[in-house]
């Protein structure tokens, strides 16, 4: 073979290694300056401990995102640690967070990842105004075996807030209970809504003077206030009064009056009953159902319940010559 065909081979061969190192050249700097590549070099917001909790906790998908829509750190910086943090659902950690600000970042989070497919993070915070997290998450969950199939109203605090048989507050407990004042005779250890207190003892004091009573409260005492979920379950047979969730007395607004030595079912023949119907709405109390209204709500009427609205719409409902019931299956049209 001469040297003239040897020459071209020669060529080619050192082409190829020349190729090879640019190639193995390029290699090199792009691992070199991938290596040394700064994620965040786009991220406008500069505080040093932030951009290293992103770099450790977020993915590149996740940075871009962040990067791409200019997302500050204060609003998910704190949440970015917590089991189950998504990126995606920061704005929703920061409203909830604003209303919750005693949560600490991982409870916010757990609230929001495990409502995310049912609830709306609007929802959510509403519900929470009036109910505690674990209430809903029982009801949501199904374990409330009385709540399957019932609505869960929305505000379990309003004084208006209306309970039936499809209506339910699941395992709610009021916000503010108080025991009864002193001055106003019971049976036994009563707790009612804070709201209806001062109420219910002027009405005591107005219907013992009118009565010139020394029994105070015009010989009426107070059998029944608040009753718990759990203490309606102790029930071994609940009727349909006592159905935990379903029931008034629950919400701590609703309260059973009685005259000692008189029968439950004869308590409508006295005249502290009659009293009652007569003036209990001027101090905001008014009859929730009475025996016509039994078809609509499902309930047994008693003429010893009564339940606390306010004056403005107990002076209604007794303009109207209506009951709290017919008000309620109105107003939830």
């Amino acid at each position: 073979m001469s040297v003239a065909d040897t020459e071209p081979k020669v060529n080619q061969k050192y082409s190829r290694l020349f190729v090879m190192g640019i190639a193995l050249f390029s290699i090199i700097c792009f691992i070199i300056m991938n290596s040394r590549y700064d994620s965040l070099s786009r991220y406008p917001y500069k505080d040093q401990r932030s951009r290293q909790l992103i770099r450790e906790y977020l993915n590149s998908e996740e940075i871009e995102y962040i990067i791409e829509y200019s997302i500050e750190p204060n609003l998910f910086i704190s949440f970015i640690q917590a089991d189950g943090f998504n990126i995606y659902h920061a704005a929703d950690y920061k409203r909830l967070s604003e209303v919750l600000w005693n949560e600490p970042p991982q409870r916010i989070v757990d609230m929001i990842e495990e409502t995310y497919e049912t609830i709306s993070t609007e929802t959510l915070i509403e519900l929470l105004q009036s109910y505690s997290y674990d209430d809903l998450k029982t009801f949501m969950s199904g374990n409330d075996p009385y709540g399957k199939g019932s609505e869960l109203i929305m505000h379990a605090s309003s004084i208006d807030a209306w309970v039936d048989n499809t209506h339910t507050v699941s395992t709610y407990t009021p916000k503010y209970l108080q025991a009864l004042r002193s001055e106003i005779p019971s049976n036994n250890t009563i707790v009612v809504s804070e709201e209806m207190q001062d109420p219910l003892y002027n009405m005591c004091l107005d219907i013992n003077s009118s009565f010139k009573s020394t029994q105070g409260c015009g010989g009426l005492q107070v059998e029944q206030g608040y009753i718990s979920y759990d203490k309606m379950l102790e029930y071994s047979d609940p009727d349909e009064n006592f159905i935990p969730g379903h029931n008034e007395h629950q919400l701590g607004l609703a309260i059973d009056f009685g005259v000692p030595g008189v029968l439950h079912d004869d308590f409508h023949l006295t005249e502290q009953s009659q009293w009652l119907q007569e003036n209990a709405w001027k101090y905001g109390f008014v009859r929730t159902y009475t025996e016509s209204d039994v078809e609509i709500t499902g309930q047994k009427a008693s003429a010893t319940h009564y339940r606390y609205v306010g004056s403005e719409l107990a002076r209604m409902i007794h303009e109207s010559g209506s009951t709290f019931a017919k008000y309620a299956m109105i107003a939830m049209k």
